[in-house]
């Protein structure tokens, strides 16, 4: 097999009932460069391992990876990218699986026109548990631009960029730092954002891809408010990880995930960052909302404290 051009990265860990499946939505791939398929089988306690060997003992292209130990999800990850050998590179989580079969074709075409890209995702629908399926970007899929930059991710209309939607060009995932790969709970976000530095995203809006939501993933079984908690937490360390470089689009980011549309903002004694929020009086649902939300306190530029108080409005 001569060098390919790209690399198709699927890590996978007891996904026994999925990964035929995605092994070959892949495989169907047609009129594209040359690839191979590296897989990460992450010391699975299912058959995982046995149903990934059976495809690599037929298809030379796709190398399993022999882990004696659980590697985790971001260590699995950088292993399987230290075997690539392609100009670019896709991934497709051990769980998910492509519906079109141009997919490969369609953006190494928009990488390979476009060099000021570090990457290019594509629209995708949600499959859930029991066979149901909802558009993911349907809702701005007309407004939403087609390069995209740090800014539309962080205002949330291109962070749901799942790994299984994405290609890469491999310099672009060699500048990755290391660190991300020692971060326990870093997701494709924070992935995408450092991508993001060498070049920008193009947008497919074709849903090339089925990413599977099951009741198993940990993100799944929590409630909103931990959701809504979690996400606002993320948002801050991604702030500090970059320096505050984006720290108007990280900011921004967390009024929106707070549900916050409208906030003035100013500073205290003691660099505290206050951000007062004007509800009407009767809203006390909101009220309760905002207060549960900012039992956290959030490290903001310097040393800052970000701080929100509810302020109903005056009545005249």
């Amino acid at each position: 097999m001569k060098k390919p051009i790209i690399s198709v990265v699927v890590t996978t860990y007891n996904h026994e009932k999925y990964i035929a499946q995605t092994i070959e939505s892949i495989l169907s791939q047609k009129d594209c460069p040359d690839f191979e398929i590296i897989v990460g089988e992450d010391c699975s306690t299912d058959k995982t391992r046995e149903i990934v060997k059976v495809y690599a003992d037929k298809y030379p292209q796709i190398k399993l990876m022999n882990y004696d130990t659980n590697q985790g999800v971001q260590k699995n990850l950088k292993e399987c990218f230290n075997y690539c050998q392609g100009e670019y590179i896709a991934i497709c989580e051990g769980d998910d699986y492509w519906v079109d079969k141009y997919k490969l074709k369609k953006q190494y075409e928009v990488l390979d026109r476009n060099k000021e890209a570090s990457m290019c995702f594509s629209d995708i629908t949600l499959l859930f548990e029991d066979g149901s399926t909802a558009g993911h970007f349907s809702g701005i899929r007309k407004t939403l631009p087609e390069i995209i930059t740090v800014k539309e991710v962080l205002l949330h209309k291109g962070s749901p960029a799942t790994f299984s939607c994405c290609m890469y060009t491999a310099q672009a995932v060699a500048s990755v730092p290391h660190s991300y790969y020692e971060i326990g709970d870093a997701y494709d976000l924070l992935f995408n954002l450092y991508v993001l530095e060498q070049g920008v995203a193009i947008f497919l809006k074709e849903a090339c891809v089925y990413y599977r939501i099951t009741s198993q993933g940990l993100w799944n079984r929590k409630s909103e408010q931990e959701k809504r908690n979690d996400t606002v937490a993320v948002l801050a360390s991604y702030n500090k990880f970059f320096n505050y470089k984006h720290d108007e689009y990280f900011n921004a980011a967390i009024l929106l995930t707070l549900g916050i549309s409208q906030a003035t903002t100013g500073t205290e004694d003691e660099g505290e960052t206050i951000i007062c929020i004007e509800n009407d009086d009767d809203d006390e649902t909101k009220k309760v909302h905002f207060r549960e939300l900012m039992a956290l306190e959030l490290p903001f530029p310097g040393k800052r404290i970000l701080k929100i108080s509810i302020q109903g409005r005056r009545k005249h």
